[in-house]
């Protein structure tokens, strides 16, 4: 999981560094100023990378804390359990969110599965 997010950083990196900032003509001092512009894409990337950071944290948050308390109080191991399945799942679909928005990382997997 940590690879393909390293992975999905430096790509997003190296693509955002190919693209030249666009230039803005500044009407008051008739000048030509470089002023850098978010692209639609970066939004989608940033939006894309901080809902798989709060499924991330949000479910595995909820275990930790649990670790934390069961050093004073007891906590059943039903709750445990649940809590272990609940960061499991939030596991996966952060890997199933990240297959679905990432074209080039679909490509590559149905390229090495087949």
């Amino acid at each position: 999981h940590c690879a393909l997010r390293i992975w999905m950083d430096i790509h997003a990196r190296s693509s955002t560094q190919r693209i030249q900032p666009q230039s803005i003509t500044s009407q008051l001092h008739n000048e030509t100023t470089q002023q850098p512009k978010v692209s639609r894409r970066d939004l989608n990337l940033f939006r894309q990378m901080l809902i798989m950071f709060f499924l991330f944290a949000g479910g595995w948050t909820p275990i930790y804390l649990t670790l934390v308390v069961n050093e004073f109080i007891a906590v059943p191991s039903l709750a445990t359990s649940i809590l272990s399945l609940m960061a499991t799942i939030c596991l996966l679909t952060d890997i199933i969110a990240m297959i679905v928005r990432d074209r080039e990382l679909r490509e590559y997997l149905r390229e090495r599965i087949r």
